[in-house]
């Protein structure tokens, strides 16, 4: 199997010398929806800009496999670019709610989260959970935070790109590096849904404080220290799995997917 091989995309059978109007010998899918002209491109590549960016996002997470069908295999820069940009909120969203958790502090070298209120003294309360992540730093730490974890999230997408292709040469699969490539940049609407979660965090302590302030003290503590302990990495995970999830369903619509702008030779 080459890359520049015209494969039906549905079970990669070699579409070579049968006519664009004909059928697919092996799993009778019309020849013309494997035809790289059948990939109208999405929603980004279409448009690169703000508007199609939002609607790329939209549309992969509403309906992936839809884009994934009609996304054009392309290691080109539109591509890459769409892959630095939710890089680049992953990374910088976190990076600001890092700078923004000083008025957090409760006191002196004390991060207090969740205050229990006094049903014997009213207008004072007792500290029951704490957060690390609360505690003031210098901007330079929050600052420097940032170029790491952008690193790092670049580090698992070419990781992921590698394992996908991969994988794919075990199932037989033609996932070549433009196809890895374009599926993971789409997909990386995970990372950025990663980053906005975890700078939601902080947003989260109002509504929160509603709830535990009504649960019984043991409950609430512990319910507290989970949030601030759990939530924070949660978010992130979150936004991994939605990444993987996407990667996986768009492996799956373009295992055989047609880069090459040519058609079958008609017969």
């Amino acid at each position: 199997m080459t890359d520049e091989a015209i494969l039906c995309e549905r079970c990669g059978y070699a579409l070579a010398g049968i006519a664009p109007d004909a059928r697919c010998p092996e799993c009778g899918t019309p020849v013309r929806l494997s035809l790289p002209r059948a990939r109208l491109g999405s929603a980004w590549q279409r448009a690169a800009g703000v508007r199609g960016w939002g609607r790329v996002s939209w549309e992969v997470l509403r309906g992936p496999t839809r884009v994934f069908r009609e996304m054009r295999p392309r290691a080109d820069r539109r591509t890459w670019l769409l892959l630095w940009i939710n890089i680049a909120i992953g990374g910088l969203l976190p990076g600001a709610m890092w700078l923004w958790v000083g008025p957090w502090v409760a006191g002196p070298g004390i991060t207090a989260w969740y205050v229990r209120p006094s049903s014997v003294a009213p207008g004072t309360g007792t500290m029951v959970a704490w957060s690390e992540l609360a505690v003031p730093r210098p901007p330079w730490v929050a600052l420097g935070a940032v170029p790491l974890l952008v690193g790092a999230l670049l580090a698992l997408t070419w990781i992921e790109t590698v394992g996908v292709r991969f994988f794919g040469r075990r199932r037989a699969w033609r996932v070549t590096w433009p196809i890895a490539l374009s599926v993971c940049a789409h997909a990386s609407i995970g990372w950025a849904i990663g980053g906005a979660l975890h700078a939601l965090v902080p947003l989260m302590r109002t509504p929160l404080w509603w709830v535990l302030d009504r649960l019984p003290e043991a409950v609430a503590s512990r319910g507290a220290l989970a949030f601030v302990t759990i939530a924070p990495v949660g978010a992130l995970l979150a936004g991994m799995l939605v990444f993987e999830t996407l990667v996986y369903l768009g492996v799956r619509e373009c295992r055989y997917a047609n880069t090459a702008e040519r058609s079958p030779t008609m017969r």
